[in-house]
């Protein structure tokens, strides 16, 4: 275990975000992409989060009642449903584009639920960011119909680099990602993602962190929120669910995801859902794990 907790120290904070990947997808669909003429105004009612990039010219966000300028050139990601406004500085000529982002999970996402309500970048300081920026603008600018496919996937490879950049500060974290960026209950986090169906104890995930049960235990729920165990069994049912999507029988699902038998998989799954598995896979519209 020793080990384990070694290799797991020397991995940079930004390679850890691997573990979350394999499991938690994200995807962009870019609804506008030129020049910003007017204000627009953006609904918490709507799900997904929301990248809004600007070029040229300052632009304005308006969100609980206060304005802030930002200077050209500005990234600005909203994780969740967040009511805000977005315009134009008057007379700046600027050109935009606005990104929806989904993640698998929803708001209830390990990275969704992990950020602050609004991350604001100047990207003249994050030469990272600025570069696959620079690379959408050129997009933008000649590639014509198939813009908007080489968009969406820029947009996805912005997005890893900017939970990466936000991992390796390690500022203003919370859940799962401030998780990770501590090296004794990362290693607990990274062995749970990496397999997630094996039969883990607190005991076990101690060991990997170097702790004492109790210590670990306490640390695991100051840090990412939920105690260990508890997190597991989301973290299961969040496979779980995935693998609902498809034809695959609740009894095969259960065993796939780690449970010991179906009765118990049901039990947890739907005290987490609200639904049992049948039910949650009968209803029109998936729903994240709460």
């Amino acid at each position: 275990m020793t080990n384990r907790s070694d290799d797991f120290q020397r991995l940079e904070r930004g390679s850890r975000l691997g573990c979350l990947l394999k499991h938690f997808s994200l995807e962009a669909s870019t609804f506008y992409a030129g020049e910003l003429c007017h204000a627009y105004e953006f609904s918490s009612d709507k799900p997904g989060a929301l990248l809004h990039i600007a070029r040229g010219g300052r632009v304005v966000t308006n969100h609980d009642g206060h304005e802030q300028t930002h200077e050209p050139t500005s990234l600005l990601f909203y994780p969740r449903p967040y009511d805000h406004g977005y315009r134009p500085m008057a007379d700046d000529p600027t050109e935009v584009i606005c990104v929806r982002i989904t993640f698998r999970g929803g708001d209830k996402s390990p990275f969704a639920a992990s950020l602050p309500d609004v991350i604001s970048l100047e990207l003249d300081h994050h030469r990272s960011l600025a570069g696959t920026v620079d690379v959408m603008f050129t997009e933008l600018e000649s590639a014509g119909e198939a813009a908007s496919a080489s968009l969406n996937r820029l947009s996805e490879v912005l997005i890893i680099q900017l939970l990466r950049e936000r991992l390796e500060e390690g500022d203003n974290l919370t859940g799962v990602l401030a998780g990770l960026a501590d090296n004794k209950i990362g290693a607990a986090l990274f062995a749970m993602h990496e397999s997630p169906t094996k039969h883990w104890t607190v005991k076990d995930l101690a060991g990997l962190a170097l702790m004492s049960r109790t210590s670990f235990s306490t640390e695991f729920g100051r840090i990412v929120g939920v105690p260990p165990m508890t997190y597991l069994s989301r973290l299961r049912v969040e496979l779980a669910m995935q693998k609902l999507e498809s034809n695959t029988t609740v009894s095969a699902v259960a065993q796939q995801v780690g449970f010991s038998s179906q009765s118990a998989f049901s039990r947890s799954f739907t005290k987490i859902v609200g639904l049992s598995p049948t039910a949650w896979r009968r209803r029109p519209e998936t729903t994240s794990v709460g």
